[in-house]
């Protein structure tokens, strides 16, 4: 599964910087593909801006379902538990 390494996140909440996500935009509701995302920049709670490569791109969270790679240490907490 391409998500099977990230976990969905409510727009309310914000992204932690250098936190890799991925999203779909639900802007277009005949085109809601997962882009590839990138590493989260700023997180204001509205918006949010990652990099990826060479480009910076800001994202209303409001029209995105966004998801976050799992770290290796929240994958080491949940073995642990």
């Amino acid at each position: 599964s391409l998500l099977e390494e990230y976990k969905y996140v409510n727009n309310k909440y914000s992204i932690n910087p250098g936190s890799y996500v991925r999203y779909i935009d639900t802007s277009n509701h005949k085109d809601m593909k997962l882009k590839l995302g990138g590493f989260v920049i700023t997180d204001n709670g509205y918006s949010l801006v990652y990099k990826n490569d060479n480009r910076f791109v800001k994202l209303n969270k409001k029209h995105c379902i966004l998801f976050v790679k799992i770290t290796y240490n929240e994958k080491l907490r949940c073995a642990i538990e």
